[in-house]
């Protein structure tokens, strides 16, 4: 709708090429489970306790493996440096099929318990 509008953009096709990675790290982040309690603990080491970066993972293990795997796509035809539309259309299939594939691990994983 925005390409017949006028207000089309090679990132705008980039972001609808997300959208599968970005649900299957939705999912992922549905699916997580109960909070380890050695999470909230963490560890102690010289330079403070862990924690903090345990419970960042737990929470933003989804969004962050979908930005990692879709953030460079996107840098890229934005700076219009990218490679040739084929390849980005199958980086995004792959990202998007790997965190489909992630999504189902983590609920059958889950619901085996």
């Amino acid at each position: 709708m925005a390409v017949t509008a006028g207000r089309g953009c090679a990132g705008l096709a980039v972001l609808v090429g997300c959208v599968p990675a970005l649900v299957g790290a939705a999912l992922v982040s549905a699916y997580r489970g109960a909070l380890p309690p050695q999470a909230v603990v963490g560890t102690d080491t010289p330079f403070g306790n862990t924690a903090m970066f345990q419970l960042a993972g737990w929470y933003l293990r989804g969004p962050l493996g979908a930005l990692v795997t879709t953030g460079p796509a996107l840098a890229l035809v934005l700076l219009h440096r990218g490679p040739a539309p084929a390849a980005v259309a199958g980086w995004l299939a792959a990202a998007g099929a790997a965190h489909l594939w992630w999504a189902h691990h983590t609920a059958r994983r889950l619901h085996r318990t």
